[in-house]
């Protein structure tokens, strides 16, 4: 629906407008266009600058058609005669965190379990936002992790010794590129806890790890190492990951 007939036939915004066609084009979003004009009145809208004369404003919106179990939409959309998309994600809060120059940073966060948060901050970049910092926050005390850890290899090694706290739900990520047929075996396991290991890559089947056991890799790219443990509270852990 164009803008100018959305306008013509409801009380709403500009802005309120301007979400509507975005989302309308989603081919993500299961709103039917009456559901979304329904939520439309609840969005909220918080300035973040100006772009040529074009307001920049970041909206939120909520519907049981728009949001999964906790997530909601969350856009930075620029204003005008024709309104563009500058950022999108799902979260459950946002924040402005810095001056407009010439618009604000955001940092977004997304539920991930009943433990633990996603945070990413966006700032404007090469006109448009993007992703410059995430991690991951556990709502009990706020401690904070990063999504991953490189694995660095001393030269002429093929081990590194790894190790820090880890407890149920708030373990370590540790990621490596490796070849195809290369072998990982981890050594060395050292925890007051149960320690667990799964190897993941992107579009493959999780690999259960177990100490002194090589896994050979079926595909060549990037892999994580997820560390995890069984302690209610954070334990001391240490390993070592050696790839052949």
């Amino acid at each position: 629906m164009a803008l100018a007939a959305v306008l013509a036939a409801t009380s709403l915004t500009p802005r309120q407008v301007a979400l509507f066609e975005l989302l309308s084009h989603d081919e993500g979003i299961a709103c039917s266009p009456g559901q979304l004009r329904a939520a439309l009145p609840n969005a909220r809208f918080t300035p973040l600058g100006r772009l040529a004369g074009d307001e920049v404003v970041l909206a939120s919106i909520g519907a049981s058609c728009l949001c999964g179990a906790q997530n909601c939409p969350y856009l930075i959309v620029r204003l005008g005669s024709r309104p563009r998309e500058l950022f999108s994600t799902f979260g459950i809060d946002a924040k402005i965190v810095g001056p407009a120059r010439p618009l604000a940073p955001v940092t977004f966060y997304a539920h991930d379990s009943a433990l633990v948060a996603v945070e990413a901050t966006a700032a404007f970049r090469d006109g448009a936002y993007a992703v410059v910092s995430s991690g991951r926050i556990r709502w009990s005390d706020n401690a904070r992790k990063p999504d991953s850890m490189p694995v660095r290899f001393a030269a002429g090694s093929s081990s590194a010794h790894l190790h820090g706290t880890a407890s149920l739900g708030w373990g370590d990520v540790y990621a490596f590129f490796a070849a195809a047929g290369q072998r990982v075996i981890v050594r060395d396991v050292a925890s007051r806890a149960n320690v667990s290991l799964t190897l993941f890559q992107v579009n493959g089947v999780p690999a259960e790890l177990h100490a002194n056991q090589a896994f050979v890799l079926p595909k060549s790219g990037e892999y994580r190492l997820d560390v995890d443990t069984d302690a209610e509270h954070d334990a001391a852990y240490a390993l070592t990951l050696e790839i052949r």
